[in-house]
């Protein structure tokens, strides 16, 4: 017997209303199609975000430990 179970977790950042520079990551969870959202409380400039790879670019202190 075969079963078939979905999860997934994406990261995406949302810009603030108040600084359009910056922005809060959340953590996207998916199981069998049916989502909920996260927020990680942590804010981060919108250019050092990578949208492809879900994560923080460079090789700052920062980066890593939000990485």
């Amino acid at each position: 017997m075969r079963t078939t179970h979905t999860f997934g977790l994406q990261f995406i950042i949302r810009s603030n209303k108040n600084d359009q520079n910056s922005g809060i990551i959340y953590v996207r969870i998916t199981i069998e199609g049916q989502r909920a959202e996260i927020s990680l409380k942590k804010t981060l400039p919108l250019s050092l975000w990578n949208n492809a790879r879900g994560k923080v670019n460079g090789s700052s202190k920062d980066a890593k430990s939000l990485n």
